[in-house]
């Protein structure tokens, strides 16, 4: 039986490990990581992040699709006077990417480990990834 390919953008290991695990468990999907976090702040929190989950990938035999790039300063100006609107901004850039990459990859799915977090909009998370993915 041929898996099913499954793009996950990941925002950090520790929201990765245990939807990763579940999914793995399956068997039913060949999973690639996808990185791509660009507003985190400070930087040295960004650093970690992401060599954190290098290590847990690299660990795990996991493949990754990079795309580090810090554009912290490129985020500040598109919330400007959309403070509001901050996490659907944030969201629709890492999703964006990650759906751009799915359709590159032809990958069958694409999802993020945002979903996980219980820190997260969830509904609107859903709501910009099932706009991105009809594009």
């Amino acid at each position: 039986m041929k898996k099913e390919k499954l793009l996950i953008h990941i925002c950090c290991a520790p929201c990765f490990v245990s939807p990763y695990e579940h999914l793995n468990s399956e068997g039913r999907f060949e999973i690639m990581g996808f990185w791509f976090n660009p507003n985190i702040h400070p930087y040295q929190e960004y650093s970690r992040r992401r060599d954190t989950l290098k290590d847990f990938a690299e660990a795990n035999n996991i493949p990754m699709i990079w795309k580090d790039e810090y554009l912290l300063e490129d985020f500040l100006r598109k919330i400007t006077y959309r403070e509001g609107d901050r996490c659907r901004i944030c969201y629709y850039e890492r999703l964006r990417y990650a759906a751009i990459v799915a359709a590159k990859g032809k990958f069958d799915y694409f999802t993020t480990t945002l979903l996980y977090s219980k820190f997260q909009n969830h509904k609107l998370i859903v709501e910009v990834g099932e706009a991105l993915a009809k594009e």
